[in-house]
């Protein structure tokens, strides 16, 4: 190379061994990616469109992991509650029937808790497949939580005498049922 540009600023002192090495090594660099068909502004685009991408699946991916962790919390709070409040029927004698996943479910209850139940002052709820009796506000609390968990919860409103179109009439004292 015996005269080349880089030869002749190194001899006149214009530039250092180690800059005429770069530039060199930078020159290379270039001709490569052009014979690759690479240049750099592509590459970047590229690059940038990844990280967007990757970007968006973290952000996904961390959207899932944050919905499962409230729900196991939502599920903890449920149980906890339940399971602080539920009401013992060991005593139970009467047996008081409901319908649950389409199917006639009985719990026994004493008199006292099966009056509560009919008028809305107990709430039968589920935990871990079985069938558990707790306070209406209990259960008021976890429906709207987990709908799904409330079995049965009566309003109460059913002691409110229904209009009769029938209540006029006498009824007479012969009458055999």
């Amino acid at each position: 190379m015996g005269n080349s540009l880089h030869d002749q600023l190194l001899k006149a002192g214009l530039v250092s061994e180690k800059q005429v090495k770069q530039a060199k090594k930078q020159q290379r660099k270039k001709s490569n990616q052009e014979r690759k068909g690479k240049t750099g502004q592509v590459d970047q685009r590229q690059a940038q469109r990844s990280q967007r991408q990757q970007a968006e699946r973290d952000r996904e991916l961390n959207r899932q992991r944050q919905a499962r962790l409230q729900k196991r919390q939502q599920e903890a709070q449920i149980r906890q509650l339940i399971e602080s409040n539920r009401l013992s029927t060991e005593e139970g004698e009467i047996s008081y029937s409901f319908v649950s996943d389409n199917k006639v479910t009985r719990i026994y209850v004493t008199e006292a808790q099966r009056n509560k139940l009919t008028k809305g002052g107990l709430a039968i709820v589920t935990l871990d497949r079985r069938h558990v009796l707790v306070p209406a506000t209990i259960a008021d609390k976890i429906q709207r939580t987990d709908a799904s968990r409330v079995v049965v919860r009566h309003d109460g409103q059913s002691d409110e005498p229904v209009d009769d179109d029938y209540a006029d009439y006498k009824i007479p004292d012969d009458l055999m049922w």
